[in-house]
């Protein structure tokens, strides 16, 4: 089974005075590129790890910065 994710980070950082991905990259300690990439849900997966530091920094469970939004068999 394909599960495709749709990223709800930017809202989330957003609503915790995060503005942009490059100030979330600095404040969780990951790659520009991967915030970008997850910021506009230009991707459709993550390493937990990733996932792991953006939720410290935004105060969520890294399931919490999730949704699946199709499943193929």
């Amino acid at each position: 089974m394909l599960m495709l994710l749709r990223f709800k980070i930017h809202e989330l950082a957003q609503q915790q005075g995060i503005k942009t991905a490059a100030e979330l990259a600095r404040e969780a300690k990951i790659g520009q590129a991967t915030a970008y990439s997850l910021w506009n849900n230009d991707r459709h997966d993550a390493n937990y790890s990733t996932l792991l530091a953006i939720g410290r920094v935004l105060g969520v469970k890294p399931d919490e910065l999730v949704e699946v939004i199709d499943g193929l068999s």
